[in-house]
């Protein structure tokens, strides 16, 4: 699944790669499986930003970083090949960047 996800965000097939989050994270949920929720919510927040949800992808973003433990989600780093505690916490500071941008009354326009 992870490598599906990647390939939908990889081809802008955003719909399609917020479902499979959803999946992800739902048989994450069934199988109480603690590290596939930390990287669940990550997929979930990447899908999100890149449709543009900023607000529900700070949301899954911060939720990853709240479920996050180095002890158990240390083997996790070496299945899916990146530290999601790290990729979590550069795209939430994306997402809130992005949100502090938008919420900006005046950009900063250099033509």
């Amino acid at each position: 699944m992870f490598g599906q996800f990647t390939f939908l965000i990889a081809r802008g097939r955003t719909s399609e790669a917020i479902s499979l989050s959803e999946r992800f994270l739902s048989l994450a949920d069934r199988l109480s499986h603690g590290s596939a929720r930390v990287v669940g919510h990550r997929l979930a927040g990447m899908a999100y930003s890149h449709q543009g949800e900023l607000a529900k992808a700070k949301g899954h973003f911060e939720r990853s970083l709240e479920l996050y433990s180095l002890e158990r989600d240390d083997a996790a780093t070496h299945m899916f090949g990146q530290n999601t505690q790290v990729h979590s916490r550069c795209l939430l500071s994306l997402t809130q960047f992005c949100l502090v941008l938008l919420n900006t009354s005046e950009f900063l326009y250099v033509p």
